[in-house]
Protein backbone atom coordinates (compact mmCIF):
# COMPACT_ATOMS: atom_id res chain seq x y z
CA UNK A 1 0.00 0.00 0.00
CA UNK A 2 1.37 3.51 -1.05
CA UNK A 3 2.99 5.18 2.09
CA UNK A 4 0.73 8.71 1.07
CA UNK A 5 -2.51 6.53 1.36
CA UNK A 6 -1.39 5.23 4.92
CA UNK A 7 -0.60 8.34 6.01
CA UNK A 8 -3.93 9.66 4.66
CA UNK A 9 -5.61 7.13 6.47
CA UNK A 10 -4.18 7.71 9.62
CA UNK A 11 -4.80 11.20 8.93
CA UNK A 12 -8.71 11.08 8.76
CA UNK A 13 -8.55 8.22 11.69
CA UNK A 14 -7.18 10.29 14.23
CA UNK A 15 -9.21 13.19 12.47
CA UNK A 16 -12.25 11.72 13.29
CA UNK A 17 -11.58 10.52 16.95
CA UNK A 18 -10.84 13.93 17.59
CA UNK A 19 -14.00 15.14 15.95
CA UNK A 20 -15.69 12.97 18.16
CA UNK A 21 -14.52 13.89 21.59
CA UNK A 22 -14.84 17.21 20.35
CA UNK A 23 -18.59 16.52 20.00
CA UNK A 24 -18.73 14.87 23.41
CA UNK A 25 -17.00 18.59 25.12
CA UNK A 26 -19.51 20.37 23.11
CA UNK A 27 -22.92 18.68 24.28
CA UNK A 28 -24.15 21.14 26.81
CA UNK A 29 -23.29 24.25 24.10
CA UNK A 30 -26.60 24.64 23.08
CA UNK A 31 -26.68 27.88 22.32
CA UNK A 32 -23.56 27.72 20.58
CA UNK A 33 -25.08 28.01 16.64
CA UNK A 34 -23.22 28.43 13.75
CA UNK A 35 -26.59 28.95 11.30
CA UNK A 36 -30.07 29.68 13.07
CA UNK A 37 -30.77 26.59 15.08
CA UNK A 38 -27.86 24.32 14.48
CA UNK A 39 -25.55 24.28 16.81
CA UNK A 40 -21.82 23.37 16.63
CA UNK A 41 -22.31 19.57 17.79
CA UNK A 42 -24.28 19.11 14.49
CA UNK A 43 -22.22 20.20 12.50
CA UNK A 44 -19.22 18.32 13.87
CA UNK A 45 -21.16 15.27 13.86
CA UNK A 46 -22.42 15.73 10.31
CA UNK A 47 -18.72 15.89 9.56
CA UNK A 48 -17.72 12.59 11.91
CA UNK A 49 -20.18 10.67 10.24
CA UNK A 50 -19.13 11.63 6.76
CA UNK A 51 -15.36 10.47 7.50
CA UNK A 52 -16.50 7.48 9.15
CA UNK A 53 -17.79 6.28 5.78
CA UNK A 54 -15.40 7.14 4.23
CA UNK A 55 -13.10 5.00 6.08
CA UNK A 56 -15.88 2.14 6.17
CA UNK A 57 -15.49 2.38 2.42
CA UNK A 58 -11.99 1.94 2.39
CA UNK A 59 -12.42 -0.92 4.94
CA UNK A 60 -10.03 1.15 7.81
CA UNK A 61 -13.53 0.85 10.01
CA UNK A 62 -15.70 -1.60 10.67
CA UNK A 63 -18.40 -3.05 13.70
CA UNK A 64 -18.63 -5.97 15.45
CA UNK A 65 -21.62 -6.85 17.87
CA UNK A 66 -20.18 -6.50 21.14
CA UNK A 67 -20.11 -2.42 20.24
CA UNK A 68 -23.60 -2.40 19.96
CA UNK A 69 -26.10 -2.29 22.44
CA UNK A 70 -27.78 -4.80 23.88
CA UNK A 71 -31.00 -6.44 22.38
CA UNK A 72 -33.60 -5.32 25.24
CA UNK A 73 -32.15 -1.51 24.84
CA UNK A 74 -32.98 -1.56 20.94
CA UNK A 75 -35.96 -2.91 20.88
CA UNK A 76 -37.00 -0.51 23.65
CA UNK A 77 -35.30 2.27 22.28
CA UNK A 78 -37.26 1.51 18.75
CA UNK A 79 -40.66 0.80 20.21
CA UNK A 80 -40.15 4.33 21.69
CA UNK A 81 -38.92 6.42 18.96
CA UNK A 82 -41.71 4.84 16.97
CA UNK A 83 -44.50 5.72 19.96
CA UNK A 84 -43.65 9.56 19.18
CA UNK A 85 -45.36 9.41 15.70
CA UNK A 86 -48.06 7.09 16.46
CA UNK A 87 -49.01 9.55 19.20
CA UNK A 88 -49.49 11.87 16.77
CA UNK A 89 -52.18 10.69 14.51
CA UNK A 90 -55.06 12.42 16.10
CA UNK A 91 -52.98 15.12 17.86
CA UNK A 92 -54.85 18.97 16.98
CA UNK A 93 -51.40 20.24 15.73
CA UNK A 94 -49.65 18.47 13.67
CA UNK A 95 -46.75 20.80 12.39
CA UNK A 96 -45.73 21.13 16.51
CA UNK A 97 -46.26 17.23 16.51
CA UNK A 98 -44.14 15.95 13.81
CA UNK A 99 -41.10 19.00 14.76
CA UNK A 100 -40.96 17.87 18.33
CA UNK A 101 -41.09 14.10 17.56
CA UNK A 102 -38.57 14.51 14.95
CA UNK A 103 -36.03 16.75 17.29
CA UNK A 104 -36.15 14.08 20.07
CA UNK A 105 -36.18 11.04 18.01
CA UNK A 106 -33.01 12.40 16.65
CA UNK A 107 -31.32 13.33 19.92
CA UNK A 108 -32.25 9.71 20.85
CA UNK A 109 -30.26 8.21 17.91
CA UNK A 110 -27.26 10.93 18.28
CA UNK A 111 -26.84 9.30 21.83
CA UNK A 112 -26.87 5.70 20.86
CA UNK A 113 -24.62 6.04 17.43
CA UNK A 114 -22.31 8.52 20.12
CA UNK A 115 -22.23 5.12 22.09
CA UNK A 116 -21.39 2.65 19.29
CA UNK A 117 -18.91 4.46 17.89
CA UNK A 118 -17.02 4.98 21.89
CA UNK A 119 -17.50 1.22 22.39
CA UNK A 120 -14.57 0.53 19.29
CA UNK A 121 -12.29 -0.04 22.55
CA UNK A 122 -11.19 0.63 26.02
CA UNK A 123 -9.32 3.59 25.49
CA UNK A 124 -11.71 5.16 23.25
CA UNK A 125 -14.13 5.44 26.10
CA UNK A 126 -11.82 6.00 29.00
CA UNK A 127 -10.70 9.07 26.89
CA UNK A 128 -14.36 10.18 26.25
CA UNK A 129 -14.89 10.23 29.92
CA UNK A 130 -12.14 12.42 30.80
CA UNK A 131 -13.65 14.81 27.94
CA UNK A 132 -17.11 14.48 29.40
CA UNK A 133 -15.30 15.35 33.22
CA UNK A 134 -13.87 18.20 31.36
CA UNK A 135 -17.01 19.51 29.39
CA UNK A 136 -18.84 20.14 33.41
CA UNK A 137 -15.62 21.70 34.48
CA UNK A 138 -15.79 24.20 31.46
CA UNK A 139 -19.23 24.62 31.82
CA UNK A 140 -19.08 25.10 35.64
CA UNK A 141 -16.09 27.66 35.52
CA UNK A 142 -18.64 29.42 33.11
CA UNK A 143 -20.50 29.40 35.99
CA UNK A 144 -17.89 30.95 38.27
CA UNK A 145 -17.74 33.70 35.86
CA UNK A 146 -21.20 34.29 36.02
CA UNK A 147 -20.60 34.65 40.14
CA UNK A 148 -17.85 36.34 39.58
CA UNK A 149 -20.12 38.81 37.45
CA UNK A 150 -23.09 38.95 39.66
CA UNK A 151 -20.53 39.73 42.40
CA UNK A 152 -18.89 42.45 41.09
CA UNK A 153 -22.17 44.47 39.40
CA UNK A 154 -24.55 43.32 42.08
CA UNK A 155 -26.91 41.63 39.29
CA UNK A 156 -27.63 38.27 40.90
CA UNK A 157 -30.71 37.56 39.54
CA UNK A 158 -29.33 36.31 36.04
CA UNK A 159 -26.39 34.83 36.90
CA UNK A 160 -25.89 31.61 34.91
CA UNK A 161 -30.32 31.83 34.66
CA UNK A 162 -31.87 32.60 31.93
CA UNK A 163 -30.39 35.03 29.75
CA UNK A 164 -28.88 32.29 27.77
CA UNK A 165 -27.10 34.92 24.95
CA UNK A 166 -24.64 36.23 27.57
CA UNK A 167 -21.18 34.22 27.86
CA UNK A 168 -22.13 32.53 31.85
CA UNK A 169 -25.28 30.28 30.09
CA UNK A 170 -24.59 27.85 28.10
CA UNK A 171 -27.92 25.82 28.37
CA UNK A 172 -31.28 27.32 27.06
CA UNK A 173 -32.95 26.33 30.84
CA UNK A 174 -31.38 26.71 33.75
CA UNK A 175 -33.03 23.27 34.75
CA UNK A 176 -31.62 21.50 31.90
CA UNK A 177 -28.47 22.64 33.32
CA UNK A 178 -28.81 21.91 36.68
CA UNK A 179 -29.57 18.14 35.03
CA UNK A 180 -26.42 18.04 33.36
CA UNK A 181 -24.88 18.33 36.80
CA UNK A 182 -26.78 16.34 38.85
CA UNK A 183 -25.83 13.38 35.87
CA UNK A 184 -22.06 13.98 35.66
CA UNK A 185 -21.19 15.65 38.80
CA UNK A 186 -20.89 11.82 40.04
CA UNK A 187 -17.75 11.46 38.20
CA UNK A 188 -15.68 14.41 39.49
CA UNK A 189 -16.38 13.39 42.75
CA UNK A 190 -14.97 9.43 42.02
CA UNK A 191 -11.90 11.93 40.11
CA UNK A 192 -11.64 13.47 44.02
CA UNK A 193 -11.47 10.19 45.86
CA UNK A 194 -9.07 8.32 43.47
CA UNK A 195 -6.22 10.77 44.24
CA UNK A 196 -3.12 10.00 46.41
CA UNK A 197 -1.18 13.22 46.81
CA UNK A 198 -2.91 16.37 48.78
CA UNK A 199 -2.04 18.78 45.56
CA UNK A 200 -4.21 16.50 42.76
CA UNK A 201 -6.65 15.74 45.66
CA UNK A 202 -6.91 19.61 46.38
CA UNK A 203 -7.37 20.61 42.78
CA UNK A 204 -9.83 18.25 41.52
CA UNK A 205 -11.85 19.19 44.84
CA UNK A 206 -11.93 22.26 43.58
CA UNK A 207 -13.22 21.36 40.08
CA UNK A 208 -15.93 18.87 41.74
CA UNK A 209 -16.78 22.35 44.46
CA UNK A 210 -17.22 24.90 41.25
CA UNK A 211 -19.72 22.42 39.92
CA UNK A 212 -21.71 22.25 42.94
CA UNK A 213 -21.46 25.79 42.69
CA UNK A 214 -22.57 25.68 38.95
CA UNK A 215 -26.00 23.52 40.21
CA UNK A 216 -26.69 25.88 42.91
CA UNK A 217 -25.88 28.25 40.62
CA UNK A 218 -29.25 27.33 38.31
CA UNK A 219 -31.60 27.63 40.98
CA UNK A 220 -32.89 24.48 40.80
CA UNK A 221 -34.43 23.17 43.68
CA UNK A 222 -35.23 19.62 41.81
CA UNK A 223 -31.55 19.96 41.54
CA UNK A 224 -29.92 20.54 44.53
CA UNK A 225 -32.22 18.31 46.03
CA UNK A 226 -30.80 15.56 43.57
CA UNK A 227 -27.27 16.75 45.14
CA UNK A 228 -28.46 15.80 48.69
CA UNK A 229 -29.83 12.39 46.50
CA UNK A 230 -26.27 11.49 45.58
CA UNK A 231 -24.41 12.66 48.55
CA UNK A 232 -26.65 9.94 50.24
CA UNK A 233 -25.75 7.17 48.06
CA UNK A 234 -21.84 7.75 48.51
CA UNK A 235 -22.09 8.08 52.23
CA UNK A 236 -23.98 4.77 52.22
CA UNK A 237 -21.22 3.57 50.14
CA UNK A 238 -18.28 4.78 52.33
CA UNK A 239 -20.36 3.94 55.76
CA UNK A 240 -20.04 0.47 54.27
CA UNK A 241 -16.31 0.72 54.17
CA UNK A 242 -15.94 2.67 57.56
CA UNK A 243 -14.28 5.34 55.99
CA UNK A 244 -16.53 7.75 58.06
CA UNK A 245 -14.27 10.81 57.57
CA UNK A 246 -15.13 11.17 54.03
CA UNK A 247 -18.97 10.98 55.18
CA UNK A 248 -17.43 13.94 57.45
CA UNK A 249 -16.00 16.07 54.77
CA UNK A 250 -19.10 15.79 52.65
CA UNK A 251 -21.10 17.33 55.61
CA UNK A 252 -18.99 19.72 56.76
CA UNK A 253 -18.83 21.33 52.82
CA UNK A 254 -22.67 20.94 52.32
CA UNK A 255 -23.45 22.78 55.63
CA UNK A 256 -20.98 25.08 54.49
CA UNK A 257 -22.12 25.76 51.32
CA UNK A 258 -25.68 25.90 52.64
CA UNK A 259 -24.80 28.24 55.42
CA UNK A 260 -23.01 30.64 53.17
CA UNK A 261 -25.71 30.39 50.74
CA UNK A 262 -28.51 31.59 53.50
CA UNK A 263 -26.68 33.68 55.35
CA UNK A 264 -24.33 35.93 53.08
CA UNK A 265 -26.44 35.88 49.81
CA UNK A 266 -29.45 38.14 49.37
CA UNK A 267 -32.80 36.84 50.24
CA UNK A 268 -33.75 37.14 46.46
CA UNK A 269 -31.10 35.80 44.88
CA UNK A 270 -31.44 32.78 42.64
CA UNK A 271 -28.37 30.99 44.72
CA UNK A 272 -31.41 31.24 48.01
CA UNK A 273 -33.97 29.59 45.55
CA UNK A 274 -32.34 26.00 45.29
CA UNK A 275 -32.40 25.34 48.88
CA UNK A 276 -36.23 26.10 49.52
CA UNK A 277 -37.11 22.89 49.21
CA UNK A 278 -35.28 22.45 52.66
CA UNK A 279 -37.44 24.73 54.13
CA UNK A 280 -40.48 22.74 52.93
CA UNK A 281 -38.75 20.06 54.59
CA UNK A 282 -38.18 21.30 58.11
CA UNK A 283 -42.02 23.26 57.67
CA UNK A 284 -43.22 19.72 57.35
CA UNK A 285 -45.53 21.19 54.00
CA UNK A 286 -45.14 19.31 51.08
CA UNK A 287 -42.16 19.90 48.48
CA UNK A 288 -44.67 19.95 45.80
CA UNK A 289 -46.13 23.18 45.17
CA UNK A 290 -49.40 24.22 43.66
CA UNK A 291 -47.62 24.39 40.17
CA UNK A 292 -46.91 21.13 39.85
CA UNK A 293 -50.05 19.33 41.84
CA UNK A 294 -52.50 21.17 38.78
CA UNK A 295 -49.38 20.54 36.39
CA UNK A 296 -49.49 16.60 37.43
CA UNK A 297 -53.01 16.47 37.31
CA UNK A 298 -53.15 17.68 34.30
CA UNK A 299 -51.31 15.13 32.82
CA UNK A 300 -53.29 12.40 34.25
CA UNK A 301 -56.51 14.04 32.85
CA UNK A 302 -54.91 13.78 29.24
CA UNK A 303 -53.93 10.35 29.97
CA UNK A 304 -57.36 9.09 31.10
CA UNK A 305 -58.92 11.06 27.68
CA UNK A 306 -56.39 9.78 25.52
CA UNK A 307 -55.08 6.30 27.09
CA UNK A 308 -53.47 4.55 24.43
CA UNK A 309 -51.63 7.31 22.54
CA UNK A 310 -51.71 10.35 24.22
CA UNK A 311 -52.10 13.96 23.51
CA UNK A 312 -49.66 14.55 20.77
CA UNK A 313 -46.01 14.91 21.88
CA UNK A 314 -45.35 19.33 21.89
CA UNK A 315 -49.38 19.45 22.13
CA UNK A 316 -49.85 20.32 25.70
CA UNK A 317 -47.32 23.37 25.64
CA UNK A 318 -49.09 24.49 22.49
CA UNK A 319 -52.54 24.21 24.21
CA UNK A 320 -51.58 25.27 28.03
CA UNK A 321 -48.39 27.37 26.95
CA UNK A 322 -46.48 25.12 29.42
CA UNK A 323 -45.15 21.70 29.08
CA UNK A 324 -45.76 18.71 31.69
CA UNK A 325 -42.84 19.68 34.80
CA UNK A 326 -42.32 15.40 34.85
CA UNK A 327 -40.59 13.07 32.25
CA UNK A 328 -42.54 10.46 33.55
CA UNK A 329 -45.73 11.77 33.26
CA UNK A 330 -45.43 13.63 30.16
CA UNK A 331 -44.72 10.58 28.37
CA UNK A 332 -47.74 9.36 29.83
CA UNK A 333 -49.91 11.96 28.75
CA UNK A 334 -48.23 12.82 25.19
CA UNK A 335 -47.35 9.42 24.28
CA UNK A 336 -49.84 7.22 25.84
CA UNK A 337 -49.54 3.85 26.68
CA UNK A 338 -47.48 3.02 23.87
CA UNK A 339 -44.82 5.08 24.38
CA UNK A 340 -44.83 4.57 28.56
CA UNK A 341 -44.38 1.32 28.47
CA UNK A 342 -41.31 1.00 26.48
CA UNK A 343 -39.86 4.08 27.86
CA UNK A 344 -40.40 2.00 31.62
CA UNK A 345 -38.97 -0.88 30.05
CA UNK A 346 -35.90 1.22 29.06
CA UNK A 347 -35.31 3.05 32.22
CA UNK A 348 -35.53 -0.26 34.26
CA UNK A 349 -33.56 -1.70 31.53
CA UNK A 350 -30.86 1.19 32.54
CA UNK A 351 -31.07 0.61 35.90
CA UNK A 352 -30.37 -2.67 35.82
CA UNK A 353 -27.22 -2.58 33.86
CA UNK A 354 -25.70 0.23 35.62
CA UNK A 355 -25.74 -1.90 39.01
CA UNK A 356 -24.44 -4.57 37.17
CA UNK A 357 -21.17 -2.56 36.20
CA UNK A 358 -21.09 -1.97 39.01
CA UNK A 359 -20.90 -5.49 40.72
CA UNK A 360 -18.91 -7.16 37.61
CA UNK A 361 -16.14 -4.14 38.34
CA UNK A 362 -16.50 -5.05 41.99
CA UNK A 363 -15.82 -8.09 41.41
CA UNK A 364 -12.86 -8.18 39.00
CA UNK A 365 -11.57 -5.96 41.73
CA UNK A 366 -10.66 -3.36 39.14
CA UNK A 367 -10.74 0.20 41.09
CA UNK A 368 -10.82 2.14 38.06
CA UNK A 369 -13.74 0.66 36.29
CA UNK A 370 -15.13 -0.01 39.76
CA UNK A 371 -15.12 4.25 40.57
CA UNK A 372 -16.55 5.07 36.71
CA UNK A 373 -19.51 2.65 37.04
CA UNK A 374 -20.27 4.02 40.38
CA UNK A 375 -20.11 7.52 39.36
CA UNK A 376 -22.51 6.37 36.28
CA UNK A 377 -25.14 4.73 38.25
CA UNK A 378 -25.57 7.29 41.38
CA UNK A 379 -25.63 10.03 38.47
CA UNK A 380 -28.36 8.02 37.16
CA UNK A 381 -30.39 7.86 40.22
CA UNK A 382 -30.10 11.60 40.69
CA UNK A 383 -31.04 12.20 37.28
CA UNK A 384 -33.70 10.01 37.28
CA UNK A 385 -35.52 11.26 40.24
CA UNK A 386 -34.75 15.57 39.41
CA UNK A 387 -36.95 13.72 36.41
CA UNK A 388 -39.68 14.01 38.38
CA UNK A 389 -40.11 17.48 38.88
CA UNK A 390 -38.83 18.15 34.79
CA UNK A 391 -39.23 17.41 31.46
CA UNK A 392 -35.50 15.78 30.62
CA UNK A 393 -36.53 13.91 26.95
CA UNK A 394 -35.17 16.81 24.80
CA UNK A 395 -31.76 16.90 26.69
CA UNK A 396 -28.76 15.27 24.84
CA UNK A 397 -26.54 14.32 27.54
CA UNK A 398 -29.55 12.14 29.19
CA UNK A 399 -29.37 9.90 25.81
CA UNK A 400 -25.15 9.79 25.56
CA UNK A 401 -25.56 9.03 29.37
CA UNK A 402 -27.39 5.88 28.93
CA UNK A 403 -24.97 5.26 25.62
CA UNK A 404 -22.02 5.22 28.22
CA UNK A 405 -23.93 3.24 30.56
CA UNK A 406 -24.45 0.25 27.62
CA UNK A 407 -20.93 0.86 26.30
CA UNK A 408 -19.11 0.24 29.69
CA UNK A 409 -21.14 -2.91 30.54
CA UNK A 410 -20.62 -4.23 26.63
CA UNK A 411 -16.25 -3.64 27.52
CA UNK A 412 -16.55 -5.16 31.18
CA UNK A 413 -18.62 -8.36 30.07
CA UNK A 414 -15.96 -8.34 27.16
CA UNK A 415 -13.52 -8.19 30.22
CA UNK A 416 -15.19 -11.27 32.37
CA UNK A 417 -15.53 -13.21 28.61
CA UNK A 418 -11.60 -12.83 28.46
CA UNK A 419 -10.75 -13.88 32.17
CA UNK A 420 -12.73 -17.26 31.76
CA UNK A 421 -11.07 -18.32 28.62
Amino acid sequence: MPINRIKSMKFIYHLSTAILFLIVLTIPWVKFQLFYKLTITECLFVLFILLTLIQYAQGNRSFTKREFPPVILLASISLFCLAFFLSGIDAPYQTQFLLESAAVVYVILFGIAVSIFLAQNEKYLLMSLQVVKLSVVTVSIFGIIGLLYAAVSGIYTDLIFSRSHRLISTFRLPNQLAGFFVLFMPLLWENVTSKKTIGSISIHAALFLSAVIGLIATGSRAGVASLFIIAFLFSIHYFKQYRVQVVTAAVVLLAGLLFITVTLVPKDSILVRGFTFLQSIGSGSSIIGEFHSNNWALALKLFQDNPVNGYGFGNVFKDYQYEIHNTYLSVLAELGLIGFIPFAILVISILYYAFKNVSIAKYKENNEWLAISRGLLYGLIGFLAFANFNMMLRTRYFWVAIGLIFTVSSLLRLKQRESLN
